[in-house]
């Protein structure tokens, strides 16, 4: 929405998340109940996620450790990549600090486009339970 953009490249061999797909579905489906109920904060949906193809759950949807995803925020007024932290390592920190499961920084770089438009990459791990069982 209101002319918001962004791209990437990803492997030629990636795919786009069946699993976000189902989600954002299941989600415009609940805006639709007339039940009265009160709905429960949903949280955030990527607006775009890809990853390779292959791992699948019990329910046939993207089980995949290693993957990409998009998040567009208009809402956010005077907000900038700096507002986060002086740098890219301690913006990643800021934001995987309020992240409900244990994640770990792996790597942080910034790059400047365009206008001195400054870009942060992040890659980090999210322990989702599966290396204690």
């Amino acid at each position: 929405g209101g002319g918001s953009y962004c791209s990437f490249l990803i492997p030629a061999d990636w795919v786009a998340d069946t699993s976000l797909a189902l989600a954002q579905a299941q989600r415009r489906a609940r805006a639709l109940d007339y039940s009265m109920r009160q709905p429960s904060s949903p949280g955030v949906l990527p607006d775009a996620a890809f990853g390779p193809p292959g791992k699948r759950d019990g329910l046939g949807l993207s089980n995949s450790d290693t993957n990409v995803s998009v998040i567009v925020n208009n809402d956010v007024s005077g907000f900038t990549l700096r507002t986060l932290g002086d740098d890219a390592e301690s913006a990643a920190r800021s934001l995987l600090s309020k992240r409900k499961r244990p994640t770990e920084l792996v790597a942080a770089c910034e790059e400047v486009r365009g206008a001195n438009t400054p870009v942060y990459q992040f890659e980090y791990t999210v322990d989702r339970g599966e290396r204690y069982k």
